[in-house]
């Protein structure tokens, strides 16, 4: 069950913690949960605020319904926290940004934060494809992707960025994203722990790293 937490001190909060950020001239409390961000070399930015586990379709169409002015992104401000394809998908469909925190800080660099996704996915959502085992790729949440495969049955494939993969990590993505095929590390020079490999044998999936040397054994 998802856990709704009470949300109405997150737009204050992102407003405080967003005071140095070098992109932001200022920031505008329109309402408990909404804000505007003023851009030192852009246009501004209307930030829905919502403070839940899971982001699905339902939390996300809350967030935005009926606010004035429109969003043009909802940050989510718990870290441990997962966005649904539902809400991932409606979010494009309305050419509304989505994340995290730390998503949003990154976004707030790009002229159009509604296409804006980390460097580590973005890497992921452009070699994959070229890669010659790969048919498509489809992403099943924020950072859960189907892999269909040539000739292969598809793979589904949670993407984590960390340079030290722990027994504490494959935990958490287990909890967080159920049944998949394995883990790919994306950070370049990262790895897992023995530890870590051997608890993800014992789930029942594996463990990678994106490195050029070994993506192929990935697929």
């Amino acid at each position: 069950m998802v856990r709704e937490r009470e949300d109405a001190w997150t737009g204050q909060f992102v407003q405080k913690a967003l005071a140095g950020h070098s992109c932001v001239e200022s920031v505008e409390l329109l309402g408990p949960k909404l804000l505007r961000v003023h851009r030192k070399n852009d246009s501004p930015v209307v930030v829905a605020t919502i403070a839940t586990d899971f982001v699905d379709a339902e939390s996300y169409m809350t967030a935005i319904n009926g606010t004035v002015p429109s969003v043009d992104y909802v940050v989510n401000i718990p870290a441990e926290s997962v966005a649904g394809d539902d809400a991932i998908q409606l979010a494009r469909q309305e050419g509304i940004g989505i994340g995290q925190f730390k998503d949003l800080k990154g976004a707030l660099g790009v002229s159009d934060v509604s296409r804006y996704i980390s460097r580590d996915l973005t890497f992921v959502e452009q070699s994959l494809p070229q890669h010659d085992r790969v048919e498509s790729i489809e992403r099943l949440a924020d950072r859960q992707y189907l892999v269909n495969r040539h000739d292969l049955p598809a793979v589904t494939v949670v993407f984590l960025h960390e340079y030290d993969l722990t027994v504490d990590h494959v935990r958490t993505a287990k909890s967080r994203y159920g049944s998949f095929n394995a883990i790919v590390i994306t950070n370049p020079n990262g790895n897992a722990t023995a530890d870590a490999e051997r608890l993800a044998k014992t789930l029942g999936f594996r463990v990678r790293a994106i490195a050029p040397e070994v993506e192929r054994k990935a697929l």
